[in-house]
């Protein structure tokens, strides 16, 4: 028999970067070829009953996607499925943004991770300052610093004699500030 289609290609909506998948089922005599198009053009390598998308661009919204099921007994064209992108969020634009997590913790591998999206946007749009040092404790340790300001240092002591000067560390002058911290 040829090839009838019992679920058709849904619409999908996506933010830029992110990949969107259609699905197709269809019955008929095995075989069953499928060949997926977007706005007309056969997507090579697209020929199986799902189809999931390159990560998307603007570009991309507005497309239509169909597949066209084959068999020797003949084909049937889906109906066409509208892939929308959506724009990514847009990031608030903060005066200082600091991040402290535990002492003797790295972030070197953290702060650009793909799996930690936010964060890398806020690191690659206020810059940041790794493993700054305090010599007595409870010190800051190895922090995350997002900021467009500036931290004079961390160092709440004036020891060793190499570092005459003594300035309170960056959780003292938040805390003078009237600043609360938040658990």
């Amino acid at each position: 028999t040829a090839p009838s289609i019992t679920t058709q290609p849904a619409n999908q909506t996506v933010t830029v970067g992110q990949t969107a998948t259609f699905t197709v089922v269809a019955t008929g005599t095995a075989p069953l070829s499928y060949q997926w198009q977007k706005s007309g053009t056969a997507i090579t390598g697209a020929i199986s009953a799902t189809y999931t998308t390159p990560a998307t661009t603007s570009s991309d919204n507005g497309a239509q996607f169909v597949v066209v099921v084959s068999n020797v007994a003949g084909n049937v064209t889906s109906n066409a499925a509208t892939l929308t992108v959506n724009a990514a969020g847009t990031m608030p634009q903060f005066g200082h943004v600091f991040i402290a997590e535990g002492e003797n913790t790295t972030f070197s591998s953290s702060y650009s991770s793909s799996n930690m999206p936010y964060l890398t946007s806020l690191a690659n749009q206020y810059g940041v300052s790794m493993h700054y040092w305090a010599d007595t404790h409870p010190s800051i340790g190895n922090d995350l610093n997002l900021a467009s300001g500036v931290i004079p240092t961390n160092n709440d002591s004036d020891t060793p004699s190499s570092r005459p000067l003594a300035i309170d560390n960056i959780a003292h002058e938040v805390e003078q500030a009237g600043k609360t911290w938040k658990d």
